[in-house]
């Protein structure tokens, strides 16, 4: 599965069972974050972000603290 970050909560597929979607890759712009997600790990538990959606979401929520 290949997904594309639109909001906190919405990632949408880019691909379907034939291949990429039509027009998708037209769409993509600079700074587009694109997940690849093995469908045989999807549910994987030892996985700490096992699906695309569990990855943007730690993306949106990630605090990085800088000490300088």
């Amino acid at each position: 599965m290949v997904c594309d970050n639109l909001t906190e909560e919405l990632s949408k597929g880019l691909m379907n069972s034939q291949g990429v979607k039509r027009g998708v890759l037209d769409e993509l712009m600079d700074g587009d974050i694109i997940v690849f997600q093995r469908e045989d790990l999807h549910d994987d538990p030892s996985l700490e972000l096992p699906s695309c959606r569990d990855y943007f979401r730690d993306l949106f929520y990630r605090v990085e603290e800088l000490t300088g």
